[in-house]
């Protein structure tokens, strides 16, 4: 099996390797799946809501749907609690209340994928 990992230097992405190339330059075809870890992560005022948009939304579309042109079978999109809001408790029932830029930018990827 041929993976594609990104977000290596990631929370959960450096437990893994990556494939160090620009979007424009992966081929598809040699892959079976992709893990998508890469974002910006719980930066605050530091960074702008058109970058997490652009990181965080445009991006991780962007990489799915060349993706599933080109074949590869599976896409998993790692989000974040942060969709969530400040909720307590949270099970499958739970309602999305994002709080933060970076809770936004998640929330709006995983609905436009």
């Amino acid at each position: 099996m041929h993976l594609l990992i990104t977000g290596s230097s990631g929370y959960l992405g450096s437990s893994f390797s990556l494939q160090s190339q620009h979007i424009e330059d992966i081929d598809f075809q040699k892959l079976d799946a992709v893990l998508h870890c890469a974002g910006i992560v719980h930066q605050g005022q530091k960074v702008s809501s058109y970058e997490y948009d652009r990181v965080n939304i445009k991006y991780p579309v962007e990489l799915a749907t060349l993706a599933k042109a080109n074949g590869v079978k599976h896409f998993v999109f790692i989000s974040s609690i942060s969709v969530y809001g400040s909720m307590e408790y949270i099970d499958e029932k739970s309602n999305c209340n994002p709080i933060t830029k970076y809770g936004h930018s998640k929330f709006q990827a995983e609905n436009r994928l």
